[in-house]
């Protein structure tokens, strides 16, 4: 029996790819992987579960693959991930990289097929993403497949309705805050100061660069020179173009 894996951020993509598998390839052996990067948002275990519970209805086994967890790895590394950069390691170490180690113990010899719920619509990055992959490199040699690529969202939205699982008015929240978060992702940050001061805690803690400068989540040139977590959120409430400055201080001190 062929075996699929699908990848699986719990997000819309995620469902819809889930609902295309079990139409499309029931006759399979199929697994579902999430990955724990240890940074998702508090409220994301239970759509985690009500995703696992979504696959056992449809017979399909869901694997939750753990990680040294976001916290862990920028400290490891000295430094947050820059995105869209070589630099952004973190979805190379939390996602890719035990992703791969688990699929080399379930499928040593290099027969499964992967899928992702990957789209074209979501965004300029992805607007060329092929449909088929052949030998993926990310996916330890294996094969795979894009099927909703040319999906516009009416469609996916059409199959997330058929599980019965709540279509989110954002997108997955198993790494919240990313390091590719816009305005909007962090003014929704702006609502878990408890997860604000964790973060700042952790940039407090991360020090200086060689050349003096904070290791802060959000680069500050990209935020009109917001530097720490509770500045970038005070930028991204005060509108384009509006925001003062402010001072940033590190000494334990300060409440910024």
């Amino acid at each position: 029996m062929k075996t699929n894996i699908i990848f699986c951020s719990c997000g819309n993509d995620s469902v819809a790819l889930i609902r295309w598998i079990y139409t499309n390839k029931n006759n399979c052996k199929n697994i579902v992987i999430y990955s724990n990067t240890g940074w998702a948002a508090d409220f994301w275990q239970e759509r985690v579960l009500n995703v696992k519970q979504l696959c056992e209805k449809y017979s399909i086994k869901f694997v939750e693959i753990g990680s040294e967890g976001m916290e862990s790895l920028v400290k490891r590394k000295k430094g947050w991930p820059m995105p869209a950069s070589p630099m952004q390691f973190c979805t190379e170490e939390l996602k890719v990289r035990p992703a791969r180690e688990y699929m080399l113990e379930i499928d040593p010899g290099l027969e499964a097929d992967c899928y992702t719920g990957i789209r074209r619509e979501e965004s300029q990055n992805r607007k060329h993403a092929p449909k088929f992959i052949e030998q993926s490199e990310k996916h330890g040699g294996r094969d795979l497949y894009c099927p909703l690529a040319e999906y516009t969202e009416k469609q996916r939205d059409e199959l997330i309705n058929k599980t019965g699982l709540k279509i989110l008015n954002h997108s997955s929240m198993e790494c919240f805050p990313c390091v590719c978060s816009n305005r909007s992702d962090l003014i929704r940050l702006s609502k878990y100061p408890e997860l604000i001061e964790k973060i700042s805690k952790i940039e407090k803690e991360m020090g200086y660069t060689r050349n003096d400068k904070p290791r802060v989540m959000f680069r500050p040139y990209r935020h009109m020179g917001a530097t720490g977590i509770k500045q970038v959120v005070s930028w991204a409430l005060a509108g384009r173009g509006k925001y003062k400055g402010e001072s940033y201080c590190t000494s334990g001190f300060c409440n910024n």
